[in-house]
């Protein structure tokens, strides 16, 4: 990135940070463009509005995102040089210009192909937000396809600026390919460059992948070699809409293939019942915990494989909120649970890897070791150095409000005095103050014990051994 902070009149920070956060983790590939996109890269340029550039769908979802910001509905706008989907937002009073599969017309009067973002795309920081902008180089070069050279001029003694950005990843499991350079073997590769896939293309899955992908997922380590997980694969229109509806999350359903991996204690039972097997393992808490454990084990199995033929794949973790209405959907017997939801396919757009905790904070020598405050605040703050979010009236009410609920007034007082001498809101209170509201999560607890006993788990309940 450049190692200067961009000089943009502050009054572009609201709409770029309210940007920033909507478009976060959507899946939508976009950059700033125009005079923005220069200024954050360095160059002196009066700015008037921001310009926002992406594919047809990611126009589509954008506008979806900032809906209550439209001043003019999408639609086909075709001129004299470009042609694209384009709206109009405005917000805290800037003209913001949503511009997708952006076409222009060349010097022959041809139109070339719709940009890809991907190929062109530079991160830069501003104000702890890491933003994706068109470079330098590319908009020179476009400008000159154009035919409009005094612009292509004025870019010139500043084409080196853009070099100090942070070039977009090329492949899709996010950074930059440099596995020769960096990784022993391709393994290693896959798994230090996993990230999830929320963009899926409209491939569809070869039968012959998805079954060699579904038996590496077999493959994987399980207590006893009792394997007691099953996978429901789903690749109806209709029931990954279904599923889309139910985890509101629309990606869900363009994904071609959903799993849902479950707990199956009623494959053991049976096999138990023909060969008059004693059987309790669904009444017993060290059966559930490895058999959870395996389950997830063999999720991950079958991502990594996934990863290794060139697909990318995303866990749902929510359908445990309507895990009810799977039994009855998928038919699922008494002792079969379902765990976490795994969505495959080809990637449409490349995941970027999110940073991580280093292995001087996850791994301890021989026995636990406290990092000292400095050096725990030190490594969440470089995992989380692009993530701050805006203080409104209302996420101050929201969090006060679990504050209070969870710990009560004194500290709560001290959470909201603590993000106002901060001026923003930090990720960890994001997470549990707004995100996973901290005073709700452990409500639940009854009501997720009881969804376990009538799905055939006992455990919670005491055993009662037959009489002698």
């Amino acid at each position: 990135m450049n190692t200067s902070e961009p000089q943009i009149p502050e009054r572009f920070f609201l709409p770029l940070q309210i940007i920033a956060e909507r478009l976060q983790d959507s899946g939508i590939d976009w950059a700033i463009t125009g005079s923005l996109g220069w200024a954050l890269q360095g160059i002196p340029v009066e700015i008037h509005d921001i310009d926002l550039q992406t594919d047809e769908a990611g126009a589509v979802r954008m506008e979806e995102l900032l809906s209550e910001f439209s001043r003019q509905k999408l639609y086909r706008r075709i001129s004299e040089r470009l042609q694209s989907h384009f709206a109009v937002l405005e917000i805290s009073r800037i003209t913001v210009e949503i511009m997708g599969a952006l076409q222009k017309r060349l010097e022959n009067g041809q139109w070339e192909p719709a940009v890809d973002i991907r190929l062109h795309r530079r991160w830069v920081g501003y104000h702890n937000m890491r933003l994706p902008v068109l470079s330098l180089e590319y908009e020179h070069r476009a400008y000159n396809q154009m035919g409009r050279t005094e612009k292509a001029h004025l870019l010139e003694p500043y084409l080196h600026i853009g070099k100090n950005t942070m070039t977009e990843p090329k492949d899709h499991h996010g950074a930059e390919d440099t596995s020769q350079e960096q990784y022993p073997n391709e393994t290693m590769r896959l798994l230090m460059q996993r990230a999830s896939l929320r963009s899926f293309s409209s491939k569809p899955v070869p039968a012959d992948v998805l079954r060699l992908i579904l038996d590496a997922g077999n493959h994987a380590a399980s207590g006893g070699n009792l394997q007691p997980w099953s996978v429901i694969k789903i690749q109806s229109p209709e029931t990954r809409h279904w599923l889309a509806e139910c985890c509101q999350q629309g990606f869900i359903e363009a994904a071609p293939v959903s799993l849902i991996f479950c707990i199956d204690f009623h494959r053991l039972k049976r096999w138990a019942d023909l060969e008059t097997g004693p059987f309790t393992a669904d009444h017993s808490f060290r059966h559930f915990w490895i058999a959870f454990q395996d389950t997830i084990i063999a999720a991950q199995n079958t991502c990594t494989a996934a990863d290794a033929m060139g697909l990318g794949s995303v866990y749902i973790g929510t359908i445990m909120e309507f895990m009810p209405d799977l039994q009855e959907k998928l038919k699922l017997p008494q002792g079969v649970i379902p765990v976490v939801l795994v969505c495959l396919g080809y990637p449409k757009n490349a995941p970027v890897p999110r940073k991580k905790l280093g292995v001087d904070a996850l791994v301890h020598e021989e026995t636990y070791h406290e990092l000292d405050d400095d050096a725990l605040l030190a490594a969440f703050n470089e995992k989380y150095s692009d993530r701050s979010f805006q203080i409104t009236p209302e996420r101050l009410e929201t969090i006060e409000k679990v504050c209070l609920e969870a710990h009560g007034h004194e500290f709560a007082d001290r959470c909201i005095a603590h993000i106002k001498e901060a001026g923003t809101i930090n990720p960890v209170i994001h997470y549990f103050g707004l995100h996973y509201l901290a005073n709700e999560m452990p409500m639940d607890n009854p009501k997720f014990l009881q969804i376990l006993q009538d799905c055939g788990i006992y455990w919670m309940k005491e055993f009662q051994k037959k009489d002698h």
